[in-house]
């Protein structure tokens, strides 16, 4: 639902009126000591608890700042003058006091098991996030939040929320087991270098083994090698495990590859290729000669890496 500040929300004292434009309704929430958690809410629409004041009550967790709810968080430059090992000690610090001061629940895909699946949900926001609990070290565990994909820790406080759970549930020596996956599984391994990596179970054919053993253990450079080979395996009735980001991961790369390709054929004769026919007879092009044919063509080599596209620096 569509709600516009400050054209929708209006805050006087202890009452806040929000209009939800496109549904031709208006929530009040008020403050009363009388009520359940000292809060009354009103829908000019519905009786009792409706969408509209879901969506009214969730424009309050979100825009605590811009209501006046909320101070708004002090300018600092400290940022500035710190090194990026204290910086990012400072930013694994602050997630971690998160974890453990936020209520948060959490859900386990196999409560039998340690190294599984967790739905993490907050308790007060609703939003929910899964993570992959791999490993005790930063990087080997994944989480579906935008935070473990954007910060370059290689964590984040629902990983530290469920590592911390997950410590105290099972004795040392299941949490000394090291993550033996089911299935052959595509994932990426986070930090300041994103690493596409693949791990494959003790159990597993041997023929799957030969056909993989090349990208096992370490980064993988060869995606479309990567890509052939999962193919193959899948094929032969193979259980493979990709998860999200590594599909995504994979698909940029195969994009960079083939734009990369393109350029290069481009370039080797403009004057004959499709794409460089069509430019030499676009108007935008200064003059008819191969030499300005492509003035971006140079800089394909240093185009962006893959998770340059997708993952914008902590600054």
């Amino acid at each position: 639902m569509q709600i516009n500040l400050p054209a929708d929300a209006e805050l006087a004292g202890n009452l806040l009126r929000v209009r939800l434009p496109n549904e031709g309704v208006y929530v009040s929430i008020m403050e009363d000591d009388r009520s359940a958690h000292n809060m009354r809410f009103f829908c000019s629409a519905c009786e009792g608890v409706c969408e509209h004041i879901g969506a009214a009550f969730s424009l309050v967790l979100k825009e605590k700042t811009a209501l006046g709810l909320a101070s708004p968080p002090p300018e600092n430059d400290e940022p500035l003058l710190l090194t990026d090992e204290e910086l990012e000690h400072r930013e694994l610090l602050r997630r971690s006091d998160r974890a453990k001061m936020e209520r948060m629940r959490h859900a386990s895909a196999d409560p039998k098991k340690l190294w599984t699946d967790y739905t993490v949900t907050n308790r007060e926001s609703g939003k929910s996030y899964r993570v992959a609990l791999r490993g005790w070290e930063r990087g080997e565990s994944y989480c579906t939040c935008p935070d473990f994909r954007k910060n370059t820790l290689g964590t984040c406080k629902h990983i530290m929320f469920v590592s911390g759970k997950m410590k105290a549930a099972f004795p040392p020596k299941v949490r000394a087991t090291p993550f033996r996956p089911q299935a052959v599984t595509v994932f990426v391994k986070y930090g300041r270098e994103c690493e596409l990596r693949v791990q494959v179970p003790l159990r597993t054919h041997p023929a799957i083994k030969h056909k993989l053993s090349r990208f096992v253990e370490k980064p993988v450079a060869d995606v479309e090698g990567l890509t052939r080979a999962v193919s193959q395996c899948t094929a032969n009735s193979a259980d493979i495990v990709i998860y999200p980001d590594a599909e995504q991961y994979i698909g940029l790369e195969l994009h960079r590859l083939k734009v990369r390709r393109l350029v290069e054929d481009i370039r080797r004769a403009p004057d004959k290729h499709p794409c460089g026919l069509r430019c030499l007879r676009a108007s935008c092009c200064p003059t008819s000669s191969t030499a300005s044919l492509l003035p971006w063509a140079p800089a394909a080599r240093s185009l962006p890496t893959t998770w340059d596209l997708a993952r914008p620096s902590r600054e």
